[in-house]
């Protein structure tokens, strides 16, 4: 998005997240020197193509679930995912996807065997793979999480952290 979009500046958002989005490198970056400005532009361009404008909740969805469809049929990362819905099922909050341990703490201090994506396990390429795979999944299921927190559908008992954190700065960027 930074090389798209030169005049977007992240630094203001609550939450630093970087994700790699292979259709924005198709869209020009325009003349505008704000945020607001840009999305209204990808709006405008968006309701010339297809008759309608979606709202910002609606254009961070369509990105979530392209993506969230992505990465949920890659099988090199299919292992640590269903170890990350195994962690969450004892603890909602948890991001572990690395160890068989829901609570980061002790994740966090693993021996390196107990490390499931370590590269002695699996390979240093692989390792490597899996890593930024996992990183942006985890990045694709917090704003998924944030959209269903929105809507009511998801108590923040039962959602990371950051998920919430974006809920609270995706609601104050929407028009009152």
């Amino acid at each position: 998005a930074e090389r798209a979009f030169p005049e977007l500046d992240a630094s203001d958002l609550d939450v630093d997240l970087r994700l790699a989005t292979p259709w924005s490198r198709s869209l020009g970056a325009g003349e505008s020197d704000s945020a607001d400005v840009t999305l209204q532009t990808l709006q405008e361009e968006l309701r010339l193509g297809k008759g309608s404008v979606p709202s910002l909740l609606e254009a961070v969805e369509g990105i979530v679930g392209f993506f969230l469809a992505w990465h949920r049929q890659d099988r090199v990362i299919a292992e640590f995912m269903h170890v990350l819905q195994d962690n969450r099922a004892r603890d909602p909050g948890s991001s572990v996807w690395w160890a068989r341990d829901p609570h980061p703490s002790a994740a966090r201090h693993l021996q390196d065997d107990a490390d499931l994506s370590h590269p002695r396990r699996i390979g240093f390429w692989n390792s490597t793979a899996v890593r930024v795979k996992m990183s942006e999944y985890l990045c694709v299921l917090a704003y998924e999480e944030a959209l269903q927190h929105l809507r009511g559908e998801l108590p923040a008992d039962r959602a990371m952290a950051v998920s919430l954190d974006l809920a609270a700065s995706l609601l104050r960027r929407l028009p009152p």
